[in-house]
């Protein structure tokens, strides 16, 4: 890979270790940002709530006025309409508030769930994709998350395909071994990202 790379869009597949990926990169010394924290963010905003609100009902906020995220979760993932009107509402939101950071900071990682399905993987200069096999993903979600096999599998096909995505990364590491092994692996990612700066 030749040429300087300012925003590296970071993805995977659920539970394969994206999050793992970022903090070995942050360790590494590179500036990423998380686009589920910034969407968190946005729900906080009053004219984003507002849009929320009239799109999911009143009862996805709080009295407090903070978001219900198991709850707009519950609805999202059971309607796909919906998913992708909150999705056209946030991601753009989202994009822009990345494209600010990435003026600042050279590479930036953009640490990002659904880095095709938004669009968002047009707006960098590499894209990297963590993948592990079904089964192990699966059972890592209902570790960290409690979930059952119904519910990462509604969240698994609310997103694009594991091979179409490994077919539109620029770079797929596989985490399917130790973590040593993920971090041996993440290395040569580190190196490019060295020799851009």
């Amino acid at each position: 890979m030749s040429g300087q790379i300012r925003l590296v869009g970071l993805t995977g597949t659920i539970a394969a270790g994206k999050s793992t990926a970022a903090e070995i990169l942050a360790e590494a010394g590179f500036r990423v940002v998380d686009a589920d924290e910034i969407a968190r963010g946005l729900l906080l905003e009053p004219s984003v709530r507002e849009r929320v609100i009239a799109l999911l009902g009143a009862e996805c906020y709080d009295d407090q006025g903070m978001p219900d995220r198991k709850r707009i979760a519950g609805i999202i993932f059971a309607d796909a309409a919906k998913r992708a009107q909150l999705e056209a509402l946030i991601h753009p939101l989202v994009r822009e508030r990345v494209k600010e950071l990435a003026a600042q900071y050279s590479p930036l990682i953009y640490d990002v769930p659904l880095l095709f399905e938004s669009g968002a993987h047009k707006d960098t200069d590499l894209t990297v994709m963590i993948d592990a096999p079904l089964e192990l993903r699966m059972e890592r979600a209902g570790r960290r998350n409690g979930w059952s096999r119904d519910e990462f599998l509604a969240r698994e096909k609310s997103q694009m395909p594991p091979e179409q995505k490994r077919s539109m990364a620029d770079m797929v590491i596989d985490n399917d071994a130790d973590p040593e092994s993920f971090r041996r692996r993440l290395h040569k990612l580190i190196e490019i990202l060295e020799a851009s700066r």
